[in-house]
């Protein structure tokens, strides 16, 4: 064997190893490149948490003004809506009796009318300008008999029926 046949099988060998490890390599890069693919689609298709926690919400109108929150107070839950002062207009409760509420504000924030369930009984109120109790309608509970109260501003009954 002449010195250039040894060279020669010398490279060879040595090209036959790095085709070998190219090989190997290229290989490993693909497997990484799905397995890597795998865990991105399989990021992008799961279900995304439908929960959000928070002990409120606040919708901002685009001044950044709260014009909506929906927070809990105590054991009761509340949404609310403000106007563009920031004054409370109207708000909807559950209290922690569990009896809903509905109630509108005037523009000064004072209550005007309540619409709610106050133990097991439905009841509309109307309050004038000062905060007073002037007219409520209601049902009773036992065998939902309606009753109808009119008072004077100082909260002294008008009338009433039955």
């Amino acid at each position: 064997m002449t010195h250039e046949t040894a060279c020669l099988d010398t490279v060879v060998a040595r090209l036959e190893k790095i085709e070998r490890q190219n090989r190997r390599l290229k290989l490993a890069g693909a497997l990484l490149l799905i397995l890597g693919s795998s865990l991105l689609l399989m990021g992008t298709f799961s279900s995304p948490s439908r929960t959000i926690k928070a002990e409120h919400f606040a919708l901002l109108d685009p001044r950044g003004k709260v014009r909506a929150r929906l927070s809990t107070i105590g054991e009761s839950a509340a949404l609310s809506f403000h106007d563009p002062h920031g004054l409370t207009r109207a708000s909807l409760t559950v209290g922690g009796d569990g009896f809903p509420g509905l109630v509108f504000h005037d523009q000064h924030g004072e209550v005007r009318v309540f619409l709610g369930v106050v133990d097991g009984e439905p009841i509309l109120g109307l309050r004038d300008h000062s905060g007073t109790q002037r007219a409520m309608v209601k049902l009773g509970k036992a065998d939902g008999t309606p009753s109808i109260f009119v008072t004077d501003t100082d909260g002294n009954i008008l009338w009433h029926a039955p």
